[in-house]
């Protein structure tokens, strides 16, 4: 809904909407401004999904651009700024959507709420919640049986030392 606002709006106004437009209809919307996204959230997944302005199909045939946005058209091109607004809006979108699926997450620390947040962005949401044995161990604090859960799963030996590195931070709860 939110993007045919945005839409709405470009056509209304004529012209292509300032940051300022933006702000307040996100205000207005109830949108998370940038500055709600934890920044080492985004730092980590800029590193672990990488950057390509240029549509590619990703490891299970779907076209993604930016820092794995997906199911876009295949000649998609962006700029990196354009990366980056649409990788914080998916990183808002995403953890409203995980925040609604499992509401415990908000009682976690932040640097396991990012784990949590980095694993459902890379699995998508209904793929993270697959992970039933490690989220019960999440939620009751047994994060050495979680981050064992982790690296025990086929997502693991997918993305290799991104499941390291979160594992770990789930382990210690300090940023890897």
């Amino acid at each position: 809904m939110t993007k045919a606002v945005f839409d709405a709006a470009r056509t209304i106004k004529g012209a292509p909407l300032t940051q300022a437009d933006v702000d307040l209809m996100n205000a207005a919307l109830g949108v998370a401004p940038v500055g709600d996204v934890d920044q080492h959230l985004i730092e980590a997944l800029k590193r672990d999904e990488g950057l390509r302005l240029r549509a590619y199909k990703d490891t299970v045939g779907v076209w993604t651009v930016g820092y794995g946005h997906a199911h876009v058209a295949p000649e998609t091109v962006w700029t990196k700024e354009k990366a980056e607004q649409v990788l914080i809006e998916d990183v808002t979108r995403h953890n409203a959507e995980l925040r609604a699926k499992i509401p415990w997450i908000t009682s976690l620390d932040q640097v396991r709420q990012n784990v949590l947040y980095n694993m459902g962005f890379n699995l998508g949401i209904d793929g993270l919640l697959g992970f039933k044995n490690t989220l019960e161990a999440v939620r009751t604090g047994r994060y050495q049986q979680a981050s064992a859960g982790m690296l025990a799963s086929l997502w693991a030996k997918q993305v290799k030392v991104r499941a390291v590195r979160l594992a770990q931070e789930m382990a210690t709860g300090r940023v890897g």
